[in-house]
C-alpha cells in the first residue's frame, strides 16, 4: 500500500465531495419514490397488464412490495412541497435509514432527530410515544435530571470532581463532555425522553411537543439539586446514601430478570419484541435483495454517527491500495 500526501484543503474538498455524493443518493430515493407515485396514481402499470404498482415494481424492477411502499412514503413525507422529486432542505443532512425510521414518527417529533441520531434512538422514541409511561417517578425535568444521575453514579461524581461548576462557556462545554462523552446519547425516565447532543438536549414529555434544553440549564439544575451534597468522588453516595446503594447492589438471578425491565434505561439495546424492529429487519432483508436497484446498501453510505476527521499541521497520509 502507498500513501498519498495531501493538504488540509485537499482533505476538506474530498469530504465535501463525498457529502455531495451521499446527498445525491438520498435525492435518488426521493426521485424513485416520485416516479413510483406517478405510476401508481395514473395507473400506468396497466399499460403493461399489471394490476397494481406492487406487481409492476416486483416484475419490472425487482422491488419487494415493502420497498416500493417505502420509496413512495419517503417521497410523500420528505420531498419539497410534498410532491416533487427534490428532497426538502431540512432533511438533507439525514441518512436514508433515519428518514425511513422517521416515517412513523409524529411530524412534531422530527425536530428531535439530527444527523448524529442513531436509528435505535428513533425507534426508542417511537416506543416511548406508544407506551403508557410510569407516573410518580419523573414527572418534571428536575426529577428527570436527578434520576439520570442516580442511574449514572460515575458521571455525577465526575461532574462534582471538577474545580469549576460555573456558567462560563468553557466550563459548560467541559461538563457536557463528561455527561455526554460520545456527543449523542438518550435517556428515558417516567414521563420524559431525552436525546443529548453536543450543543443541546432534546426533551420530549409524554403527550407534549418536544422542547429544547441548553447545557447551561441542565448544569444549573444539576448544581441546584446536588450542590449542597457536593463531595467530589463521594457525591453520589452522600446524596443518595443507603437508598441508592441498595438499588445498585448486586441481585440474584431471579431478581435480575425483573430488574432488566425497569423503566429507566440508557437506550442502547433493541427490544426483541419491538414490532417496528421486527418489521424493519424484514424490510432490511428485502433491501439487501434489491441492492442493485437502490445503488448500494445503506450500511455503506449511512454511518450511524457523524465523526469529524482532523489532520494535524495541515497534512496527512491517505492510505490507498497499490
Amino acid at each position: 500500500m502507498e500513501y498519498i500526501q495531501m493538504t488540509l484543503t485537499d482533505w476538506v474538498e474530498m469530504k465535501q465531495k463525498l457529502r455531495r455524493e451521499l446527498l445525491g443518493i438520498k435525492q435518488s430515493f426521493v426521485r424513485i419514490g416520485f416516479m413510483l407515485r406517478q405510476i401508481e396514481e395514473q395507473k400506468l402499470y396497466e399499460n403493461d397488464g399489471y394490476k397494481s404498482i406492487a406487481e409492476f415494481a416486483k416484475a419490472e424492477l425487482g422491488l419487494e412490495a415493502s420497498t416500493t411502499s417505502r420509496f413512495i412514503s419517503i417521497n410523500r413525507e420528505y420531498s419539497a412541497d410534498g410532491y416533487s422529486e427534490i428532497l426538502s432542505p431540512e432533511y438533507a443532512e439525514l441518512g436514508r435509514s433515519q428518514l425511513e425510521e422517521m416515517l412513523k414518527l409524529p411530524e412534531e417529533d422530527r425536530c428531535m432527530v439530527k444527523q448524529e441520531t442513531s436509528r435505535q434512538d428513533i425507534r426508542d422514541l417511537k416506543k416511548f410515544n406508544k407506551a403508557e409511561p410510569e407516573t410518580g417517578v419523573a414527572d418534571d425535568l428536575r426529577e428527570v435530571v436527578e434520576n439520570f444521575y442516580k442511574d449514572n453514579e460515575e458521571i455525577l461524581n465526575a461532574v462534582f470532581s471538577e474545580k469549576d461548576l460555573g456558567t462560563e462557556k468553557e466550563n459548560i462545554k467541559s461538563l457536557a463532555e463528561i455527561i455526554n462523552p460520545s456527543g449523542n446519547r438518550s435517556y428515558k425516565k417516567g414521563l420524559f425522553f431525552l436525546i443529548m447532543y453536543e450543543d443541546k438536549i432534546a426533551v420530549k414529555k409524554f403527550g407534549a411537543s418536544p422542547q429544547e434544553m441548553t447545557w447551561e440549564e441542565f448544569i444549573k439544575v444539576t448544581v441546584d439539586i446536588f450542590g449542597e451534597s457536593a463531595a467530589g468522588r463521594n457525591t453520589w453516595q452522600r446524596y443518595f446514601g443507603k437508598e441508592g446503594a441498595e438499588k445498585s447492589a448486586p441481585v440474584d438471578a431471579a431478581q435480575a430478570g425483573e430488574a432488566d425491565h425497569g423503566d429507566s434505561e440508557e437506550l442502547q439495546k433493541p427490544d426483541e419484541e419491538d414490532p417496528d424492529g421486527q418489521q424493519e429487519s424484514a424490510e432490511e432483508d428485502s433491501d439487501r435483495q434489491q441492492a442493485s436497484a437502490e445503488k448500494d446498501s445503506e450500511g455503506q453510505y449511512e454511518p450511524e454517527k457523524n465523526k469529524t476527521d482532523k489532520l494535524p499541521d495541515g497534512q496527512g497520509g491517505i492510505e490507498k491500495n497499490a
